[in-house]
């Protein structure tokens, strides 16, 4: 059954507040079980390709910036969910700043399948911009942070995060 259906019928069935905590909470543990059978069954397979360039430095980038990685792959949902999945299990990232990003990457979509769910009765209704607001608040507060990162960086010369 597609996550987006699923979504719907939680909304219809639960309602707003139920619905979202059901879809969201369904949305980590099932990221969190393919991020699980990755680290257990696959992780050690990848090890010698890592010394490839690219997965090297996407093994470095997801273990450095754990949580910002995964928060900007499920706001902006390019990879499929199952290879986000697969890709954070190898990397040595730990399964909290995942299972966060993720919970808080998916909430505006979740939020708007939900809502489909819930207005499925009235259509018409006027509220469906609040995820799309949602998601340019987040996304404009990773820009500001991360700008003010690289702003401390270039202030303070070679900081913590200036590894080479």
């Amino acid at each position: 059954m597609p996550k987006p259906a699923l979504s719907v019928a939680a909304g219809v069935v639960f309602g707003l507040g139920y619905g979202l905590l059901l879809t969201v909470s369904g949305t980590v543990l099932g990221a969190l079980f393919g991020f699980c059978a990755g680290r257990f069954l696959g992780r050690a397979a990848l090890r010698p390709l890592l010394g490839f360039t690219v997965l090297a430095s996407l093994e470095r980038r997801l273990s450095e910036r754990a949580f910002i990685s995964v928060l900007m792959l499920r706001l902006l949902p390019v990879m499929p969910f199952g290879a986000v999945n697969l890709g954070a299990a190898f990397s040595r990232m730990g399964w909290v700043p995942f299972a966060g990003a993720t919970a808080l990457g998916t909430l505006p979509g979740n939020v708007v399948w939900v809502l489909a769910g819930v207005s499925a009765s009235s259509p018409a209704t006027s509220w469906l911009w609040l995820p799309a607001a949602a998601l340019a608040v987040l996304l404009c507060g990773v820009v500001v942070w991360r700008r003010a990162g690289r702003t401390r960086l270039r202030a303070g010369g070679s900081g913590a995060g200036a590894a080479g």
